[in-house]
């Protein structure tokens, strides 16, 4: 479900909030989305900015007909998942930082952000040259019952950040 711009004085000062922090002008924050995942489902690996095609990322064109490119993602949690219950936000291409007894594992890893209440998620979704960061190819991972055969279900916010247009 997609909220318009500005479509409540909550809206209006969580997309402020996020454009403060950012650094940038409130219109360049995208109508924000609330998602929900229940048992079983999930979303694929996929990159914010464009479509993936064998591992690169592929750029929609810059068109005045075409909405503005996503830059940056803040995903917020709006619930907690309990332990064992997936639902996960998984980077494959980037590894968890380990202490050094646990080094060896660390090939092995992808960096999994289990959902949090309250806690958010914030990455750039092109580098410094202005082109797109592979390494922001992300995935929510499956949610699954719990171990007392509950559903589990997960809520957050997509909160993009656009190229302005002049």
């Amino acid at each position: 479900m997609f909220f318009t711009k500005a479509q409540d004085s909550k809206i209006s000062s969580i997309e402020k909030r996020c454009a403060d922090l950012l650094g940038l002008r409130v219109d360049c924050i995208e109508g924000i989305q609330v998602v929900r995942y229940r048992c079983g489902e999930f979303f694929s690996h996929h990159h914010d900015l464009g479509t993936l095609c064998n591992g690169k990322v592929q750029l929609p064109p810059k068109s005045a007909i075409l909405p503005p490119r996503r830059i940056v993602t803040i995903f917020v949690y709006l619930n907690d998942i309990p332990i064992g219950c997936g639902g996960s936000t998984r980077f494959p291409l980037l590894r968890p930082m380990l202490s050094p007894s646990q080094q060896p594992l660390q090939l092995m890893k992808k960096l999994d952000v289990n959902p949090k209440r309250g806690m958010a998620l914030l990455f750039c979704n092109i580098n410094r040259d202005g082109i797109p960061e592979q390494l922001t190819v992300h995935s929510g991972q499956k949610l699954l019952q719990n171990k007392k055969n509950q559903n589990c279900v997960k809520y957050g916010l997509n909160i993009w950040a656009c190229e302005h247009r002049s």
